[in-house]
């Protein structure tokens, strides 16, 4: 997990708020500020992903998987619910 998912593991190596996503990997109109935090996201979705690896998809490949969160409050809890599992994946793995 914390390969991918460094943003949402407090573990980045600079400490900038923002992460830089390529906006190819976005969607459009309502859908702009969500986005697939790899590039290959939309083949794993493909492939039925969404489903069999659904903890990581649904937080790290929002816009293939359309679990896309528009609510503010909502959106600032799946990141606090990303932060919880990429700790006990740690811990876990220890």
């Amino acid at each position: 997990m914390l390969p991918n998912c460094q943003f949402s593991c407090q573990d980045c190596e600079n400490e900038a708020d923002e992460v830089y996503v390529d906006p190819e990997l976005c969607g459009t109109g309502e859908k702009s500020d969500c986005c697939d935090s790899h590039p290959s996201c939309a083949h794993w979705a493909s492939v039925g992903e969404c489903e069999r690896n659904r903890n990581y998809m649904m937080l790290n490949c929002m816009l293939s998987c359309d679990s896309c969160i528009t609510d503010p409050v909502a959106r600032q809890l799946a990141k606090r619910l990303g932060q919880f599992w990429c700790r006990a994946q740690i811990s876990f793995t220890l």
